[in-house]
């Protein structure tokens, strides 16, 4: 069975950051970011330590021993945000998976009935896959359409032809979240 890694950004190597960031510079991603600046190197790994005194969890995706992305959830005025970004090249099934089995886990761990996310309007992709899951807009200006998702509406997209294949895919690979407070499956 393959395995996909979710290890926190609190327990990387050098060389695993280094691998992260330039995933994350590349321009694709960046063009599609919140924050479209390149990060430095010395800039990212003091947002990193920054999250040792936070709430916030950040998780390099890693599959076939190899980063591909990442993921992160947080808490901003008792609303549970989250956000994904991959590689291009990443295998389509990974991409497919990975944010339904972390929402999975967002529900499960942090117990709201809603999630919330920030997209760039631009990013039609993201924002169609996002409906898909069960996300609705509810909020948008010029640049950003935000939108939230609950538990209920999470649970009857599964019920939907796209989400079902997807799910059947899920039983093809472990998951094993890796933070710092130790090994969470």
């Amino acid at each position: 069975m393959k395995k996909i890694l979710l290890k926190d950004y609190l327990i990387l190597s050098n060389e695993e950051h280094k691998e992260l960031l330039d995933i994350r510079n590349k321009e694709y991603i960046r063009e599609v970011s919140l924050d479209k600046s390149i990060i430095e190197f010395v800039n990212h790994i003091s947002f990193v330590m920054a999250l040792k005194n936070s709430d916030k969890k950040f998780f390099a995706i890693i599959y076939d021993d190899k980063i591909i992305g990442g993921v992160n959830v947080f808490n901003i005025n008792s609303n549970i945000k989250w956000g994904i970004f991959f590689l291009n090249e990443a295998n389509l099934i990974v991409k497919s998976i990975v944010p339904l089995y972390f929402l999975e886990y967002i529900f499960k761990t942090y117990k709201n009935e809603e999630i919330f996310l920030d997209v760039k309007k631009e990013n039609i992709n993201t924002i169609s896959y996002d409906k898909n899951l069960g996300f609705n807009i509810f909020k948008e200006d010029d640049k950003i359409i935000s939108m939230k998702m609950s538990k209920e509406e999470f649970e009857k997209a599964k019920g939907k032809a796209f989400l079902k294949r997807v799910i059947k895919q899920l039983d093809k690979f472990d998951f094993e979240i890796l933070s710092c407070r130790g090994v969470e499956v």
